[in-house]
C-alpha cells in the first residue's frame, strides 16, 4: 500500500493540489494521501498560482495563517478494501 503523508501545507502538498485542480486527467501513484485538505479559504490561495497571480512560495507561507483541516484520500480500491464498518447511528436534529 502505497502512502504520501503531508504534515502541513508545503510546496510538495501544495504541487499535487495543484496538479489536481488544474488538470483532470491527473492521477498519482499513492492508495491513501494524508493531509491538509484543500478547503474554500485553501481554494481562493490555490486559484491565485493556478493563474499564475501568485508564487507557489507566497502561497505556502500565506496558507501558514490558515486553519486548515486534515483528510485522508483513499483513492484505490485496494485502499478502500482496508476500510471496515464499526458502526452507524442516527443523528438527531
Amino acid at each position: 500500500m502505497k502512502e504520501k503523508v503531508f504534515s502541513e501545507a508545503s510546496l510538495d502538498w501544495l504541487d499535487m493540489v495543484v496538479q489536481c485542480r488544474s488538470d483532470a486527467s491527473y492521477h498519482h501513484v499513492y492508495d491513501i494521501v494524508i493531509g491538509k485538505i484543500a478547503n474554500d479559504n485553501v481554494g481562493e490561495t490555490v486559484s491565485y498560482v493556478v493563474q499564475g497571480i501568485m508564487r507557489k512560495e507566497d502561497a505556502v507561507e500565506r496558507l501558514k495563517f490558515e486553519k486548515i483541516n486534515n483528510q485522508i484520500a483513499f483513492c484505490t480500491e485496494a485502499a478502500l478494501r482496508e476500510l471496515t464498518f464499526v458502526e452507524s447511528y442516527i443523528v438527531e436534529v
